[in-house]
């Protein structure tokens, strides 16, 4: 193997941004890439990408025009130096007798030029599925998702995993995520995924500090409950986020300081009633929350400042707010402040991560916190002047009915019958759809009896009920009956 080294303080400005500008013919040489001042100067090759194995990394690009050759160069990216790999002709070329669970970071140029094309951090690794999900096994038996080098858009994680720190950190190619179950997702592990517009985890979620942090195109995330916490600064600068939604309440958790911070675009948050606990500026500076229900047992901590929700952080003018004067204020919905707000394109302070950062007016709307008497989410509205109002006491279902029966079938037929139930206004009954795998509605009726007809004859048909009732927003559907599967006669 060659070990010719390129000097890093040379191309350590230029590999900065991903591309080396060129270099003078004679520099050039004098670093090892061997370049003659005659020789022609070609672009550097595009969509350079590295795909990881066993104790190899397969690389790819685009052909550039009139190249027939490639150099390839590599390094572990903990070092400073860069040696070359070989010269290689076509656009693929796997750099072998790696090391496992080592990062490396490549480079290539067309040969005969000082321009290249960096990619970094690919970890070889035995174990990588065949939708480019790269995992190591922890000590406990568990996989842990480490990278991901599929070609992005709609993915589904892997069942019986979870995702590791920065795992798919600053992928650009993700639109939409999905969990089938359970998912833990690690420390920044999605943080910086700019075109991510959707999370849904089938299943309970843990989200890890920073794991979704940066994700200015996030619209959607929909749980079915939280295990343990949304961790601090895990949806910040989330700034599209409109839907959060957590639709189960099994398990305790608590929402770590800073969790939604500058979720500009979030309008209402229903807190489920078994999270225990708000850290500090978990909502500062959401300019579009106007409503925020927090449960009587949820616990305000204080840990580095004092304004979790219905404040804002901002500048009276834009030069204050580039000078970092900031204030804080109770969110009024009349004043306007200046603040920070990221992008990836325009004018402004360009961040590491490729982000730019710019100011923009925002008006903070006005936030109605729905409290309990006695909570700290009231005395926290009274405290520093937050408008809040109280819960409406819970409306109890009715009972489930009881001795669901068919009292008559014929071929195309059955007369279900039940138990009334105290309290009812009347009943819905619900019929199993195969297709679909679900109950669904096939009649309201006032009284405890109901025909079901346009049945197929010898058919099995599986039925639930359930009492109906009025309440002073509407009517509300009780538990439902236990099932009870029933067949059609044969004639």
């Amino acid at each position: 193997m060659n070990k010719k080294k390129i000097i890093s303080c040379v191309l350590a400005a230029m590999l900065s941004m991903g591309t080396l500008t060129a270099l003078p013919a004679e520099t050039a040489d004098d670093i090892g890439i061997g370049i003659t001042a005659e020789a022609v100067d070609y672009a550097a090759p595009k969509n350079f990408k590295g795909v990881p194995g066993n104790s190899k990394v397969t690389l790819s690009w685009d052909a550039v025009i009139g190249v027939t050759k490639y150099d390839i160069f590599y390094r572990t990216s903990d070092k400073e130096y860069y040696e070359k790999y070989r010269t290689v002709s076509g656009t693929t070329c796997v750099v072998t007798g790696l090391k496992n669970g080592t990062s490396y970071d490549f480079m290539i140029t067309a040969n005969g030029s000082t321009f290249a094309s960096t990619v970094k951090n690919i970890t070889p690794t035995k174990n990588i599925t065949a939708d480019g999900f790269a995992y190591e096994v922890d000590k406990d038996g568990k996989k842990c998702i480490t990278g991901y080098y599929g070609v992005g858009g709609d993915i589904t994680l892997p069942k019986g995993y979870y995702v590791g720190e920065k795992a798919f950190e600053g992928n650009t190619d993700i639109t939409s995520v999905t969990a089938p179950e359970d998912y833990f997702f690690g420390i920044s592990s999605f943080k910086g995924c700019t075109k991510l517009e959707k999370v849904v985890v089938n299943g309970s979620a843990t989200f890890g500090a920073e794991s979704f942090m940066h994700c200015i195109k996030l619209k959607t995330v929909q749980v079915d409950g939280i295990y343990n916490g949304i961790y601090s600064a895990a949806f910040e600068w989330c700034e599209s986020l409109t839907d959060f939604t957590i639709k189960g309440d099994e398990y305790e958790f608590s929402i770590g300081g800073t969790a939604f911070h500058c979720c500009y675009s979030l309008k209402n948050f229903e807190i489920p009633s078994k999270c225990s606990a708000i850290y500090s500026n978990a909502f500062l500076n959401c300019f579009s929350l106007e409503k925020l229900t927090v449960p009587a047992g949820t616990e305000f901590y204080y840990d580095y400042g004092e304004h979790q929700m219905g404040y804002y952080y901002g500048a009276k003018t834009e030069s204050d707010a580039w000078n970092g004067n900031y204030v804080y204020g109770v969110a009024d919905g009349k004043t306007s402040v200046y603040f920070e707000e990221l992008s990836t394109s325009g004018s402004g302070m360009e961040l590491d991560n490729g982000l730019m950062l710019t100011m923009k007016k925002f008006t903070p709307k006005k936030l109605t916190m729905v409290v309990t008497k006695g909570s700290d989410a009231e005395a926290y509205a009274k405290k520093y002047g937050v408008a809040y109002e109280y819960a409406s006491a819970p409306v109890e279902k009715l009972a489930a009915p009881t001795g669901l029966k068919a009292s008559k079938k014929t071929a195309k037929s059955i007369t279900l019958t039940w138990n009334s139930v105290k309290g009812a206004e009347g009943y819905t009954v619900y019929i199993y759809n195969t297709k679909t795998g679900k109950y669904e509605k096939y009649k309201n009726v006032k009284s405890n009896k109901c025909v079901v007809s346009g049945l197929t004859k010898n058919t099995s048909y599986k039925f639930k009920v359930a009492a109906v009732d009025k309440t002073d927003s509407g009517y509300q559907t009780g538990e439902m009956s236990k099932a009870l599967s029933v067949k059609t006669k044969s004639k």
